[in-house]
């Protein structure tokens, strides 16, 4: 026989109050389009069992379970099964982020209004310790109208989208494809770059203190977020939004998703804990504080169904050689990584010295050399060749920084050689990009090795 699995529930968190009927309102909605049970969950809040008297403790119960069977009735519409369930040890965040860890639901529901007064404290309200640390996306709602005439088809959701390429990146977007199923959404991804924690790696690419992305610079993350969208959904059909800015990024994205009319912004969560989050902060955690709209916050470790996730393609690939036989045998690979129309760069990286000595017509020959090293099928392919010769006193940093300009989906280089970059050494900067780099990298070895 074979087992019928149950979908993953929808969990509401409330505590009865307006606020948190909008956040029911929003999750019967959802369970309604996605086909899954909605789980009502409401936290007594009492803290433990020892420090309140056993007859305060069943009159509250009492009470809050007929709160839960009337919060039942209200959204009760005989299309979405739906049940309750009353925490009633501990406090709210840390009853509930138990809950929600052990049942793993499709996404979690709540208000964005404080549950109690004993959240005040410096830990925050029991939405922020839920959207920061639940192992699922959470919703936290303000305002239910967008999504019931989403869900009701009168109205394509506006789904603004914080990417920071950083490990939260393919989850975001793999959960957005996930509601992209639900109904029809109009979809803005935003990247806020030069923040704080990025400044040792502008400075890298020699980027001075400007308020504004130099054009190659606008164009080279525009062209990111489109690769990024077109490996995750499919499609790169968004609008596309990039903002320089020295500050903090919380308050960009805000004014950038209000501009743009936004029903849902969505944001990536590192879940840094202890000093680490108190170091580095959270700029999830401040959009759920000041964001004026809904916000979605979802985990690294969000799990996605493998069957819906899409087939990167490498329309750019960088490819590095010291000019040695080794070397020269990755540029095949490389043209063999993209497909026709694609644009593969063949970079060579010589030091400051041999650059000042060398005149400029000799750079220029070098880059034609360079082009010939191509294969004459690349032509045949539509594949365009492009030749780059870099001065610099690490061919590492080098390949990692112009992979960056060049908007690389690809990074391809030998793993040893015997040229112009002596032969222990190439493994080495093989490696150094491995680890500089946030880009994929293939490594080619020579045939026998």
């Amino acid at each position: 026989m074979t087992a019928i699995s149950t979908p993953s529930p929808v969990v509401c968190a409330t505590d009865f109050s307006d606020n948190a009927k909008k956040a029911g309102t929003v999750a019967a909605a959802l369970a309604r389009r996605m086909g899954a049970p909605l789980v009502l969950v409401h936290a007594v809040n009492l803290g433990p069992s020892l420090l309140v008297p056993v007859a305060e403790r069943r009159t509250a119960l009492r009470v809050e379970q007929v709160q839960l069977q009337e919060e039942v009735r209200r959204l009760q519409t005989g299309e979405v099964a739906i049940t309750t369930v009353l925490l009633e040890e501990g406090w709210a965040a840390e009853a509930l982020l138990g809950y929600v860890g052990r049942i793993a639901p499709r996404c979690v529901v709540l208000s964005a209004r404080r549950m109690s007064a004993l959240d005040r404290w410096a830990t925050g309200s029991v939405s922020d310790q839920i959207a920061q640390h639940a192992m699922c996306p959470t919703i936290v709602v303000r305002d239910a109208s967008p999504f019931v005439r989403w869900v009701d088809g009168k109205a394509p959701l506006k789904i603004f989208v914080a990417l920071d390429f950083g490990c939260c990146t393919n989850a975001v977007l793999r959960w957005v494809d996930e509601i992209r199923q639900v109904g029809p959404c109009e979809l803005t991804v935003c990247h806020v770059n030069w923040r704080p924690e990025e400044r040792e790696f502008v400075a890298a690419k020699g980027v001075g203190l400007n308020a504004e992305n130099t054009p190659a610079e606008q164009q080279s993350l525009e062209r990111d977020l489109r690769k990024k969208l077109r490996d995750a959904l499919g499609t790169d059909e968004a609008k596309i939004v990039v903002k320089p800015t020295w500050g903090a990024p919380e308050s960009e994205l805000i004014d950038a998703a209000e501009a743009g009319g936004a029903d849902l912004m969505v944001v990536g969560t590192h879940q840094r804990h202890g000093l680490a989050w108190l170091w580095h902060g959270s700029v999830s955690r401040a959009l759920v504080h000041h964001a004026t709209m809904n916000v979605a916050c979802v985990p690294t470790s969000a799990t996605i169904d493998p069957k819906r996730v899409h087939v990167p393609q490498f329309r750019r690939v960088l490819v590095a050689t010291d000019l040695s036989t080794a070397g020269n045998g990755a540029i095949p690979l490389a043209c063999a990584a993209v497909p026709p129309g694609g644009v593969v760069e063949v970079l060579h990286v010589v030091s400051p010295i041999e650059a000042a000595r060398a005149a400029r017509t000799a750079r220029e020959q070098l880059k034609h050399a360079l082009e010939e090293l191509a294969p004459a099928e690349a032509a045949r392919l539509g594949i365009r060749i492009e030749a780059n010769v870099l001065a610099h006193r690490s061919p590492a940093n080098a390949i990692v920084a112009e992979a960056e300009r060049f908007g690389a989906d690809l990074i391809c280089i030998a793993a040893q050689g015997s040229g112009g970059w002596p032969r222990a050494f190439l493994g080495s900067v093989a490696k150094a990009v491995m680890e500089g780099s946030r880009r994929p990298v293939l490594v080619a070895h020579p045939p026998g090795s």
